[in-house]
């Protein structure tokens, strides 16, 4: 395997135009009936305004501006009960939750939330309150916003008595309607729930009475592991892939805990399901041929098993875009490392990644548009957090995508403009 990327150093980002994701902003307003006040430098305010108003939701974003004389005397803290009576008396509808973000400095400052949650709890006691933070010099912490964020929304569940039913946790889209997973909780007569699905705030409480946690994000393990002590609700991790033996492997583990829910012996036989998605892959391969193809990390949560699944099945898999290679994916990496060795791997973030080394990838057909930006790809598939796909119907979706690209050009500019990124 040929590393450009030098292992992945601590270095200075390039971000470039298709670099970026949902955003905390967009991610935060999957809260149904949700508001959200940012007390920050007004510079630092910028970046969450414009991602609101890209996604539609500059509705729910109010903004507390702190001068500089504010922040070194830390009377801004003074403020924030005052900002909250002003902004819910001018509010037309009143929230059930109201999320706090503060920026960097506040990391140095040390607000003390516990104190102001607990007067605005007295206040407000019709409103939940939590306390978030968009600090990017966290990123590499063990506590990134990402994490942070998602722990002070399911933190908002209540312990309630269990139902036969399981929560999806960290699917930021609604998960595929044809996957085979919703044929085997139908079975078992379990119903689901799910943040992006919850149509209004109690809908979303509802998730406190599942009795699992089905998580599909590594930024929701740290809220699976606190609703367990909790809440009592245990989890079981699986996230998305496209390799058949994992996904079988799953749907049996997975069988087995709902029967413990359901209470029901169920058989799930699903070897027309993969038999179904084997030859999507075998019939694509055949497909491309000898296309070269290059993935981005940022286009599904493992990048490197898809790389390892694609090359198995006699994909061209020449180039995989990373910034890091994530615990659950070393296996896969050493793999590629051992038995690709011509495999490349670069880390668009670099420093270096602007010197448009890699435009002799330019033919590779692209799974993300940011390792297309970098390559300058028109074959593109547009595959963004793998857009709700699981399980094997995720594999036949994913290969009639890449059919398409295959057979189509695609603008990146455009596709970049449509993904509303915040960069």
């Amino acid at each position: 395997m040929k590393c450009s990327c030098a292992e992945f150093p601590r270095t200075l980002h390039y971000e470039s135009p298709a670099h970026g994701g949902w955003g905390l902003v967009r991610m935060a307003g999957l809260v149904p009936d949700v508001y959200m006040l940012f007390y920050t430098p007004a510079a630092c305010g910028r970046h969450s305004s414009l991602g609101a108003y890209q996604n539609g939701i500059k509705d729910k974003v109010s903004y507390l501006f702190l001068s500089e004389e504010e922040i070194v005397s830390g009377s801004y803290e003074k403020q924030l009960v005052p900002a909250v009576d002003e902004l819910l008396s001018a509010l037309p509808k009143r929230p059930r939750c109201l999320l706090f973000f503060g920026g960097c400095i506040d990391d140095f400052l040390g607000t003390d939330y516990d104190a102001l949650g607990r007067e605005l709890a007295q206040r407000y006691p019709d409103i939940k309150f939590r306390f978030c933070h968009m600090n990017p010099i966290q990123l590499d912490s063990k506590n990134p916003p990402g994490i942070t964020l998602f722990t002070n929304i399911y933190s908002m569940l209540e312990k309630r008595e269990k139902r036969r039913q399981i929560s999806f946790l960290g699917n930021n889209n609604v998960l595929d309607p044809e996957s085979e997973i919703y044929t085997l909780l139908k079975l078992h007569g379990i119903e689901y729930r799910s943040l992006p699905d919850s149509k209004d705030f109690d809908t979303f409480l509802e998730m406190g009475s599942s009795s699992l946690n089905l998580v599909l994000s590594p930024r929701c393990l740290q809220s699976a592991r606190k609703q367990q002590e909790e809440l009592g609700i245990p989890y079981m991790p699986f996230l998305p892939c496209y390799d058949p033996d994992l996904i079988e492997t799953f749907y049996r583990n997975f069988n087995e805990r709902l029967e413990m829910i359901s209470g029901r012996r169920i058989v799930f036989d699903t070897s027309e399901y993969r038999s179904r998605a084997e030859a999507e892959l075998r019939e694509t391969a055949e497909h491309l041929g000898s296309r070269r193809i290059a993935i981005d990390f940022q286009a599904t949560v493992r990048p490197v098993t898809l790389a390892r699944t694609l090359l198995r099945y006699g994909f061209n898999v020449s180039l995989l875009a990373l910034d890091a290679v994530s615990p659950f994916e070393k296996e896969s990496f050493e793999y590629l490392r051992e038995n690709y060795p011509e495999l490349e791997v670069v880390n668009p973030l670099h420093h270096d990644a602007p010197k448009y080394e890699y435009r002799c990838f330019g033919d590779s057909l692209c799974i993300g548009f940011d390792c297309g930006y970098m390559v300058g790809s028109e074959h593109i598939a547009d595959l963004q957090e793998d857009n709700g796909f699981f399980g094997f119907a995720g594999i036949t979706k994913l290969m009639a995508m890449l059919r398409e690209a295959h057979d189509n050009s695609s603008d990146v500019n455009s596709i970049i403009r449509e993904a509303k990124l915040v960069i």
